[in-house]
C-alpha cells in the first residue's frame, strides 16, 4: 500500500507537490503496472514508465497532511501502530515536514481555544491533537466554532496523545525503539537490576522468597541475549505472563518487607533512582519493546 509514498513531483510553475500512492479516492491506477499514486505532472506512470495516469491530480501540502492524518485512524488505533506506518512510508525529512504542518494546525486551533475553561496545559494539549486526530472535518467545524472544543473538554472527549503518533529525528537511528538493538540494550539493563539483587544476597538470606523468580528471570534474558533474533524475541513473548507474575510477586515482597530489609536492598541507587526495592518495570519494558518489534516488521 506504501509502496511509493516517498515519491515526490514538483514543478516551478506549479506551486505545489504531488505525492505518491496516498491510497484513497484520489488515487489513480497506472493502466500498466497497477501501482497506485495520486498524480503526476505528466502521463506516464513514474514507477513503471510506461502506462498512462488516468488523469492528473495535484495534491497541495495540506492535502498531503490530511491524507497521511487518516492513515493513524486515530483514535481507534492508538499511537503506536500509526508511528510505525509512519515510519515505514515516510523519510526523515518528510516526517519532519509531516510534524511542522501539525504544529501548524495545532498553534491556530490552540489560539481560537485559548480560553477554554476546566483545561490544565498536558490537557489542553492532548485535546487540541486529539481534534487533530480525528481529521480534516472536526478539525474545521472545532475551529469554526470553538463551544464544540469546550464541549469535548467539559466531557473529557479526548485520548492521549495523537502527537505520540508523529516520528521524531531519533526514531529513524539504528536504535530506534523498533529495533532489535534496542530490545537489546533494556534487556542488558533489566539483568543488570536483577543482578544487583542476586549479588547482595548471594547466600539467599533476604531474597530467598524470590530468588527463585529473580534467577528463571534472569535466565529467560539472557537466552534472548544469546539468540537477539525473532526466534529470541517470539520466545520472550511467549514468557509474558510469567514474566508479569513474578514481576508482581517481587514488587509486592519489597513493599511487604520494605521496613525489615537491610537498607542495602531499599536505599537509593548512585545514579539517584529509588525503586524501595527492585525495579521490576524495565524487566516488562523488555516483553513490551519485544512485541513491538515483531508488530513494526508486520505494519
Amino acid at each position: 500500500m506504501y509502496k511509493h509514498m516517498n515519491y515526490t513531483y514538483e514543478q516551478k510553475s506549479i506551486d505545489k507537490k504531488v505525492y505518491g500512492c496516498l491510497d484513497g479516492d484520489n488515487a489513480r491506477r497506472c493502466s500498466i503496472c497497477g501501482d497506485r499514486f495520486t498524480g503526476s505532472i505528466s502521463l506516464k506512470c513514474p514507477y513503471c514508465n510506461k502506462g498512462d495516469t488516468m488523469g492528473v491530480i495535484i495534491m497541495t501540502d495540506e492535502d498531503r497532511f490530511w491524507e497521511l492524518v487518516k492513515v493513524a485512524n486515530w483514535p481507534k488505533d492508538g499511537y503506536e501502530k500509526p508511528k510505525m506506518k509512519y515510519l515505514k512510508m515516510l523519510s526523515k525529512e518528510e516526517a519532519k515536514e509531516f510534524c511542522s504542518m501539525k504544529a501548524k494546525f495545532y498553534k491556530q486551533l490552540s489560539n481560537v481555544a485559548e480560553d477554554v475553561d476546566g483545561m490544565g496545559d498536558d490537557g489542553f494539549n492532548d485535546l487540541i491533537n486529539h481534534i487533530i486526530g480525528l481529521g480534516k472535518k472536526a478539525y474545521y467545524e472545532a475551529l469554526n466554532n470553538v463551544k464544540l472544543v469546550q464541549k469535548r473538554a467539559n466531557d473529557d472527549d479526548y485520548k492521549e496523545s495523537f502527537a505520540y503518533c508523529f516520528p521524531y529525528e531519533d526514531d529513524y537511528g539504528k536504535d530506534n525503539q523498533y529495533t532489535y538493538n534496542n530490545v537489546v540494550k533494556v534487556a542488558k539493563s533489566a539483568i543488570k537490576e536483577i543482578e544487583y539483587m542476586i549479588n547482595m544476597d548471594k547466600d539467599k538470606i533476604w531474597l530467598k522468597d524470590i530468588s527463585d523468580e529473580l534467577c528463571i528471570l534472569n535466565d529467560l534474558l539472557k537466552y534472548f541475549l544469546i539468540n537477539p533474533d525473532k526466534k529470541g524475541l517470539s520466545y520472550l513473548i511467549t514468557q509474558k505472563e510469567k514474566v508479569a507474575k513474578y514481576c508482581k510477586k517481587i514488587d509486592k515482597f519489597f513493599k511487604d518487607n520494605y521496613l525489615e530489609l537491610p537498607r542495602k536492598f531499599t536505599e537509593p541507587r548512585k545514579n539517584g533512582s529509588n525503586f524501595n526495592g527492585m525495579c521490576t518495570s524495565v524487566i516488562e519494558n523488555t516483553i513490551e519493546y519485544a512485541e513491538q518489534v515483531l508488530e513494526f516488521e508486520k505494519a
